[in-house]
């Protein structure tokens, strides 16, 4: 009886270890942005990058917002995470948004730049410069994004640059309002706000889609300001073309950021492997699926800046001669 026991169990190491590593099951869990967004386009994008290499993955798309994500990723709650490259550098440093250091946090890949910072107003409003608010004590009524996010954030660090605080324009008479991008809009419109401050990509549609109804000003950043948030914020500096906007008839001078696909330094180092292999093998189909990843390519997707990769990233990159 025990010899045919025995006889069984090494009957079934064999058939396991024959299994090939293709049937083996991958199961992620992405967190990406608010339904229906950009980021959760993206991410059911790198959802089927996984699924085109590896048939037998089993990917789950969860809702998410910015510094949360990194959160979750560090403490193993989501295998990966749409988070930007300034917020990656946050959570890892413990700087703000967070209270503490999230030290796990790894990059994968970068999935696209050049999101511009824009600071939209009424023209009715005489505004042409940022710093005028300060200088007129201006009661200026914005939406700055919700509270905490790498959007507020880098709106709040700019207005600080013009040595513009909240408490300022609420003692002039304004408001700051913390909404998302998309329930801002009916707010400008129907004039109970008249400025918008956002980290998107050029051009926005519902900035365009504004200035049908709206006479709109884009308001340019000094540059030593845009310098020096540029540096704490992970930024680069940039330049919203004239052509972006048919209300702005020369270039303007700001910052732009990027978005990066993050995981943690606890992921195994074959499955990072797999995901930024499946999302380079891919890099044609994700043009396809938003117009933000257009611009991905072999070497922008190992550009994280000062975010570390994780070693399987690294590992790939290196096989692929982009980094050496």
């Amino acid at each position: 009886m025990k010899r045919g026991f025995s006889f069984l169990a090494i009957f079934f190491l064999v058939i396991l270890l024959a299994i090939p590593a293709s049937a083996a099951k991958l199961n992620i869990t992405l967190t990406a942005g608010s339904v229906g967004g950009a980021w959760a386009a993206i991410g059911q994008g790198v959802g089927e990058c996984i699924r085109k290499l590896e048939k037998n993955t089993v990917f789950t798309l969860q809702p998410g917002r910015d510094g949360a994500n990194a959160i979750r990723v560090n403490s193993g709650k989501a295998d990966l995470g749409i988070v930007h490259l300034g917020i990656a550098k946050a959570a890892i440093n413990g700087t703000e948004p967070f209270k503490k250091p999230y030290k796990d946090v790894r990059a994968i890949t970068i999935l696209y730049s050049r999101a511009m910072y824009h600071f939209v107003i009424l023209k009715k409003s005489g505004i042409t410069d940022i710093a005028q608010i300060k200088a007129k004590k201006y009661p200026l009524k914005v939406s700055m994004n919700t509270k905490g996010s790498y959007m507020e954030i880098v709106g709040k660090n700019i207005l600080a640059g013009y040595g513009i605080t909240y408490n300022d324009i609420k003692k002039w008479g304004g408001q700051v309002n913390f909404l998302a991008m998309r329930p801002s809009f009916p707010l400008i419109k129907d004039g109970r706000i008249e400025a918008i401050s956002n980290v998107i990509q050029v051009p926005s549609s519902h900035i365009k889609e504004l200035a049908t109804t709206h006479k709109l000003r884009l308001l340019p950043i000094r540059d030593d300001i845009r310098k020096k948030v540029a540096k704490k914020l992970s930024l680069k500096l940039d330049v919203i073309p004239a052509s972006a906007y048919n209300f702005i008839d020369k270039d303007i001078p700001t910052v732009s950021a990027s978005v990066v696909l993050i995981c943690s330094a606890k992921m195994p180092e074959d499955v990072a492997y797999t995901i930024t292999k499946a999302i380079h093998k891919n890099l044609s189909y994700l043009a396809k699926v938003h117009r933000a990843l257009k611009a991905l390519n072999a070497k922008s997707m190992a550009q994280v800046g000062d975010v570390p990769l994780h070693p399987g990233a690294l590992k790939y990159y290196k096989e692929i001669g982009v980094i050496k």
